[in-house]
């Protein structure tokens, strides 16, 4: 069996073939470019929109590093508001290290509604001082209801008792009174 085509037929078969040929680079490689080249191009608007918030927050760093230094000291100042007792203790004798003087005597005696701190200390007149002044961050905290001074030698002998009442258990409303 011989297949013998005119030339209008090799035409027409030549024609069909690059149309196939044309369909199938459609369907198979030009589509799926084009659809990828839309994702790539959302993508693309959604990193800019993205770069373009963080370019904004990055501008806004220095105003914000301000506000919080500026709200820093109200931090601290609930975190001393929330320590418990032991947490206290500890910051107390934390401040006795850093002062240099000698903590001989601390007893601590807790209630359901406050800490009394019994305290005796012994060192010269700038140690005494600087527990003192460790203590001012803690003002807000303590009452000082007894301090004595005396020379031992050439040190300084001070006895001293703190209460502090416990909040425990308190809510507090934003502007800081008890509900």
């Amino acid at each position: 069996m011989s297949l013998s085509l005119s030339r209008r037929e090799k035409i027409l078969l030549l024609v069909m073939v690059v149309i196939v040929g044309f369909a199938a680079y459609y369907y198979w490689l030009y589509q799926p470019l084009v659809e990828e080249t839309q994702a790539l191009e959302l993508e693309k608007n959604r990193l800019g929109r993205q770069l373009f918030i963080e370019m904004a927050m990055a501008q806004r760093v220095p105003e914000m590093r301000e506000l919080y230094d500026s709200v820093r000291h109200i931090e601290r100042e609930i975190d001393f508001l929330n320590l418990t007792a032991e947490d206290f203790l500890e910051l107390i004798q934390e401040i006795s290290k850093n002062s240099n003087a000698e903590l001989v005597a601390f007893f601590p005696n807790e209630t359901a509604d406050h800490l009394r701190l019994n305290i005796t200390m012994i060192g010269n007149y700038e140690d005494i001082y600087r527990f003192l002044s460790g203590l001012k961050r803690l003002a807000s905290q303590i009452d000082v209801n007894y301090l004595n001074l005396r020379v031992d030698g050439e040190k300084l002998k001070m006895d001293m008792r703190l209460t502090r009442q416990n909040h425990e258990g308190y809510r507090y409303e934003e502007g800081g009174e008890p509900l």
